[in-house]
């Protein structure tokens, strides 16, 4: 199993969809890039809207975030703008 994550790009396609899946999820319950139904209810602030999220909707925005590290560095890895080097 170990050398299948070896592989540059499988990291990347496998964090890249898990920081595109979480970060939508949050992104769309936070209406990042839309306005939401219910102006007096939800705010137009981010800081209002993150105050009352889930903690799904957290944790959803935590991880996004975070797989976007190592997906980004695999497609550097991918472009040969730097090196990873294994164990």
């Amino acid at each position: 199993m170990s050398a299948f994550f070896d592989n540059s790009f499988v990291i990347f396609a496998v964090f890249g969809f898990g920081a595109i899946l979480f970060l939508g999820l949050s992104y769309m319950e936070l209406h990042i890039f839309s306005e939401p139904k219910k102006k007096k209810r939800q705010g137009r602030s981010f800081s209002f809207r993150w105050k009352h999220a889930s903690r799904e909707t957290k944790v959803n925005f935590f991880l996004g975030h975070l797989a976007l590290i190592p997906a980004t560095l695999s497609l550097l890895d991918i472009l040969g703008l730097i090196t990873i080097v294994g164990p």
